[in-house]
């Protein structure tokens, strides 16, 4: 099973209305429905909070670093800039491992700096592992 499904499974259980989560996939379709070329990062999924059902969320899983020429920070502001022209809520990133975890928390606070904030509010960071285990997935 890969990391995307299971954390799927970990947020929403064997719901699988697209309203709750939608794929990938079924955002690729809806942009190539549109007969448009993608020109937005395409996230890994999005997901109604179930807090608040206004709100949507922009999920992105790293299992691995992105090294060199800045590739986590312009990944990472591709998708904090796709969610906010998309009206999301924001980005929850899940990460595989403490490395990773650091690599992201880092580069999250030099985008905060660079947008002349203090942090993010539009970006959650999460450890893949701990929310799986938690909801009893793994």
């Amino acid at each position: 099973m890969t990391a995307i499904t299971e954390l799927r499974l970990a947020l929403t259980g064997l719901d699988t209305n697209p309203e709750v989560w939608t794929s990938e996939r079924l955002l690729r379709r809806r942009i190539k429905a549109t007969g448009t070329e993608p020109t937005d990062r395409i996230h890994d999924a999005w997901f109604r909070d179930f807090t608040d059902p206004d709100r949507v969320w922009a999920i992105e899983v790293e299992l691995s670093r992105k090294f060199g020429d800045g590739r986590l920070l312009r990944a990472m502001t591709a998708a904090l800039d796709t969610a906010e022209r998309h009206g999301l809520a924001g980005v929850l990133y899940f990460v595989r491992g403490a490395s990773l975890f650091r690599a992201v928390e880092d580069t999250a606070a030099r985008l905060a700096h660079k947008r002349g904030v203090e942090s993010l509010a539009n970006l959650e960071i999460h450890d893949l592992d701990t929310t799986l285990t938690r909801k009893g997935v793994i």
